[in-house]
């Protein structure tokens, strides 16, 4: 399948070039994170990269190498399979919960304070 890149990820003062914004058609946005990604220039050389998330109305792409300013407007190859993300798996006969480690400490007991309370109130009037 084939993308365009339509730019850079940047704020206000900088642009990262190891990203870059990738269009493509009217497809799930959601199904391609995890995908590979191939730019090829001119002269053949590749650089590759892997798309971390959806972004907005396109997908952000992080490449190996930073791509050029010639890259803008470009088609980009889509590849292979997306990842396989989900939650880890379970060991068995592990517990869950809560831990016996420190149990045998007792709770500190209540400082008691020297102090005066300091609520609303509590100043004593001024000898004036």
């Amino acid at each position: 399948m084939e993308g365009r890149i339509v730019g850079f990820r940047g704020g206000r003062r900088e642009m990262y070039n190891h990203y870059g914004i990738v269009e493509v058609g009217d497809a799930n946005r959601g199904s391609f994170v995890g995908r590979k990604v191939v730019w090829k220039t001119k002269g053949e050389e590749v650089i590759s990269g892997k798309i971390i998330k959806v972004h907005g109305g396109g997908l952000m792409v992080r490449f190996r190498r930073g791509l050029p300013g010639d890259a803008l407007g470009t088609a980009v190859e889509i590849r292979g399979a997306p990842a396989l993300k989900g939650p880890p798996a379970k060991r068995p006969g592990k517990k869950t919960g809560t831990s016996t480690k420190g149990t045998t400490r007792s709770r500190a007991a209540p400082r008691s304070s020297s102090r005066a309370p300091t609520g609303k109130g509590s100043r004593k009037p001024s000898a004036a």
